[in-house]
């Protein structure tokens, strides 16, 4: 955000006067590289195995009035959750998710300098998409061949609240694993951070530190979100989370052209903010 830029001007400026390298988001040195066999191969794939999840049925079973069985559930970690339906946790997960979504459009234009706000945008938006479409094609397969019931399949019909999103006769009903908006927030999280990494590689370890920190408490705010809101367990948010982050990652260091790979102690400085943010946000959410 731009709030972090203001936060360290001063170091982030001194950095690049000593390295003699500017400190601003820019698409020199390569980033993001687009080659079209590459934005075909993984831009094609992600579309395809989204594609195939959505076309895909489900095999859901009716859920009689009392709820299924809990002891169906192997994890007491996923046990103990059975019985939260709380329907103001599922609309504000939507907006934690959202805004996690959006962050690496917020730090683009926050962080660059007057003037270059548009610099890279086309080739950024596309990176983007394949990046989401990617990691949603993923999660939606998972969901499909794992075809598990959601937490609030569980309860009896009294306990569920009036709300379609709660409705067991729909497909989603059994498609818990993994959650699609941890998977979704994290993915933006992870393009967030890496293409920050890229796009500034003098900049203050605690600019690092502060945008993983923003980043993994929108991300650990949705994920503990889902699981109040009786939506997903805690181990559906989890693969989610890894999804989203593994892929957010990967795909923006696939286009970072000539630029180098980030340095261990910078990926420590945004990772350990993503992990501190993380625990915050699902206190937060809890």
């Amino acid at each position: 955000m731009a709030c972090v830029a203001l936060a360290f001007p001063a170091a982030s400026q001194g950095q690049s006067t000593r390295r003699g390298a500017p400190s601003s988001r820019s698409t020199d040195n390569g980033y993001p590289e687009l080659t079209l066999k590459r934005e075909l191969i993984v831009g094609g794939l992600g579309a395809g195995l989204l594609a195939t999840g959505l076309l895909l049925p489900s095999s859901s079973r009716t859920v009689p009035a009392g709820g299924l069985d809990p002891s169906e559930i192997s994890l007491g970690i996923d046990r103990h959750v059975v019985g939260n339906n709380g329907l103001t946790s599922n609309t504000a997960s939507n907006w934690t998710r959202n805004g996690a979504m959006v962050l690496p459009f917020v730090l683009a234009f926050g962080l660059a300098q007057p003037g270059h706000r548009w610099d890279g945008f086309g080739p950024r938006t596309a990176v983007y998409v394949e990046t989401m479409l990617f990691s949603q094609g993923v999660t939606m397969m998972g969901k499909v061949t794992g075809d598990r019931p959601r937490p609030f399949a569980y309860l009896p019909e009294t306990d569920r609240p009036d709300d379609p999103s709660y409705d067991v006769t729909q497909d989603r009903t059994f498609r818990s694993m993994p959650s699609g908006h941890a998977s979704s927030a994290f993915t933006g999280v992870g393009i967030a951070i890496t293409e920050d990494l890229l796009s500034r590689p003098d900049a203050h370890w605690a600019e690092r530190f502060a945008i993983g920190f923003l980043g993994g408490g929108l991300g650990g705010a949705t994920a503990a979100l889902r699981v109040t809101a009786g939506q997903h367990f805690p181990t559906d948010v989890m693969a989610g989370g890894a999804i989203g982050l593994a892929t957010g990652i990967a795909v923006p260091l696939l286009h970072r052209g000539s630029r180098p790979m980030p340095s261990a102690k910078a990926w420590l400085e945004v990772l350990g903010g993503v992990a501190a943010g993380t625990m915050v946000g699902v206190v937060a959410g809890l």
